[in-house]
């Protein structure tokens, strides 16, 4: 939240027009996938531009039902480079730990490259100063599981990355993606 001066007389208009509208913008993206896609996009993917559309509102939508357990069985079908592994497998774990860090996902993709992309770009999204700094207090790392392939957090959630060929035998979540 932008400092705000600690006597009320000392405050400006333009410093609580800033901090009421960095809480607004908090509270859209913690509560909307597709706010938080937006507003995390920078960190993703730098300098690319984000380039909004219908079906990324649409993905978001459904993401958003399987968390409140409205779809149990989702299946998002759509050409390459359409931004399916970066909502799902990037901004969907981060998104949902905070409100929910106890959630267990485990991903799979046919190459293990491309997998531990995801994991990657997944958790420095959640070690950002831009996430660290609105939700930061919700969850923590466990230090002895962070590696590229595996990161859990003290709540209990993880996030596994694995590949068709994987040795993940055993292991589940409570979303397979």
């Amino acid at each position: 939240v932008p400092q705000v001066a600690t006597h009320p007389s000392e405050t400006t208009d333009a410093e609580v027009r800033a901090a009421a509208a960095e809480l607004r913008s908090r509270l859209m993206a913690r509560t909307s996938l597709h706010e938080f896609a937006r507003q995390s996009w920078p960190l993703v993917e730098g300098g690319r531009q984000f380039v909004d559309n219908w079906h990324i509102g649409a993905i978001c939508e459904h993401l958003e039902a399987t968390i409140d357990g409205e779809i149990q069985n989702l299946i998002i079908g759509q050409p390459p480079r359409c931004m399916k592994s970066t909502l799902l497998a990037v901004m969907f774990p981060a998104w949902a730990w905070i409100e929910h860090p106890e959630l267990q996902f485990l991903y799979t993709s046919y190459a293990q490259n491309l997998s531990m992309r995801d994991s990657v770009k997944c958790r420095r999204l959640m070690e950002s100063a831009w996430f660290q700094n609105r939700w930061g207090n919700r969850f923590a790392p466990v230090g002895d599981s962070n590696t590229k392939l595996r990161f859990d957090n003290d709540k209990t959630g993880y996030r596994i990355s694995t590949s068709v060929d994987g040795m993940n035998t055993g292991e589940g979540g409570d979303f397979l993606c």
